[in-house]
């Protein structure tokens, strides 16, 4: 596929790593010459330098004959202004960035669509979207949602007091509840497990729980059951995104408090909110600060700030002053790769990568692979979803004989129209099986050959 990236940061480079590796032509455009020469050492892709909404530029960059556009710059006007070229080049399929959707008004008939974008991406949304997802519960560190909307994964740390903790997992004492999930991985010690039935569940394991929505809920509920619900959360930072979440979490019904340095900013929370959320004007790395915030009756504190630095120090300092659960975003993607080796930090996410991911769940990368849904933000692995096609090595094969259980991990498999298997040794895939695969990016280059059909050269 010829693809055209606009916009050479955070999105658009990790956006051009992930599909380079498919061996998709891609063409990278960016007005900064230093963006593009840390793309062109590393990567295998096309650069041009300018305008990203010029047509000249965009003419340059194969506009004419490409299948894609994704517009991932800083700026939404120009973000939009480039999908409307596209969709005059008669691009198959457009993807717009933004940061806000006040450009577009449905009371008015005037929609994304009408200007020609087939889908937008918030990444700050995305990313208040996946802290969310941790909140139901102490000790969920993520979510990844699959194409199925039945069906999910969760990362769940096992606590000392968890009646799953020293126990075989052949021991499992509730059998009714692996009928509808199961075990995918485990991360102990920072290091990718499979699970055997003779494997030994300890406290503090990170286990991949992955199956139907329900059947997760309720083994969460049972791996649990001393959880106490989450009500108190401190938010640093009050930047658009701050902000959002900070909104969000109030309307659910949390008793939400911010924490930020700008007075200015401190009464705009205040302005935009409307709420009863309250508003600390102070530094969030200063420990005064965050006692006078309530930070050792906090139970989670969630560090939004615009300094990735400051962001990871106020979540270290809130931990060790009392916050029960600590969440760090960052805007580097660099920077997200420590945090599971700081085990104070509970949970971490970037928004680019996040949008990456939302991405990739909007098309079929080729190659057998349906998506990469998710980077796995603890291990270095990813979650794959391939789809078995007549005549490909797999169809027909039982799971134990399958040849790949030895380097990867078929988490679940879906079949007629997204119902969900939890796969087991004797189940046969079947052409169209959707098989959700744990695999390092190494390890998932082959695998899509065995899912494609055999051709004969």
């Amino acid at each position: 596929m010829n693809i055209i990236i606009l916009g050479a940061g955070g999105l658009g480079r990790n956006l051009a790593s992930t599909l380079s590796d498919d061996k998709h032509d891609i063409v990278v455009v960016d007005l900064k010459a230093n963006n593009l020469k840390n793309i062109k050492e590393h990567l295998d892709v096309m650069t041009i330098q300018g305008n990203s909404s010029s047509i000249d530029i965009l003419k340059r960059a194969g506009i004419e004959n490409a299948q894609l556009l994704i517009a991932a710059t800083g700026d939404d006007a120009s973000n939009i202004l480039a999908c409307q070229i596209a969709n005059h080049f008669k691009i198959k399929s457009t993807i717009c960035r933004l940061y806000s959707d006040d450009f577009f008004s449905k009371e008015d008939n005037f929609t994304s669509e009408v200007m020609g974008i087939t889908d937008t991406i918030f990444p700050e949304d995305e990313c208040i979207k996946k802290i969310l997802d941790t909140l139901d519960n102490h000790d969920i560190l993520e979510r990844i949602v699959f194409h199925a909307e039945n069906a999910m994964m969760t990362i769940f740390r096992i606590g000392e007091k968890s009646p799953i903790n020293g126990v075989p997992l052949k021991d499992f004492p509730d059998k009714n509840l692996l009928k509808t999930v199961r075990f995918a991985a485990i991360v102990r010690d920072k290091k990718l497990m499979v699970p055997q039935g003779d494997t030994i569940i300890q406290k503090n394991d990170e286990v991949y729980i992955v199956g139907a929505k329900n059947g997760i809920n309720n083994m969460i509920k049972w791996l649990a059951p001393e959880n106490k619900p989450i009500k108190k959360i401190i938010v640093a930072g009050a930047s658009r995104m701050g902000i959002n979440l900070a909104r969000k979490l109030d309307k659910t019904g949390f008793d939400v408090r911010v924490i930020e340095s700008d007075f200015d900013k401190c009464e705009e929370i205040i302005d935009k909110t409307k709420s009863d959320i309250k508003v600390v004007n102070g530094d969030p790395t200063n420990s005064f600060i965050l006692n006078e915030a309530g930070i050792k009756e906090c139970d989670v504190f969630i560090g939004v700030l615009g300094d990735d630095e400051n962001n990871i120090l106020s979540c270290v300092l809130a931990k060790k002053h009392g916050a029960r659960k600590v969440v760090v975003t960052t805007k580097k993607s660099e920077y997200i790769k420590i945090v599971p080796d700081l085990d104070i930090i509970d949970c971490g996410f970037n928004s680019s990568l996040v949008a990456v991911n939302t991405v990739l769940r909007h098309l079929g990368t080729g190659g057998g692979k349906l998506s990469i849904d998710a980077v796995l933000h603890r291990v270095d692995a990813y979650v794959y979803e391939f789809e078995i096609e007549a005549g490909s090595e797999l169809c027909d094969k039982k799971v134990q004989d399958c040849g790949i259980l030895d380097y990867a991990v078929i988490a679940l498999i879906f079949r007629n129209d997204n119902e969900s298997i939890v796969p087991y040794g004797t189940l046969e895939l079947k052409t169209g099986d959707i098989v959700t695969v744990i695999a390092t990016k190494e390890t998932a280059k082959g695998l899509g050959k065995i899912f494609t059909k055999k051709t004969l050269f």
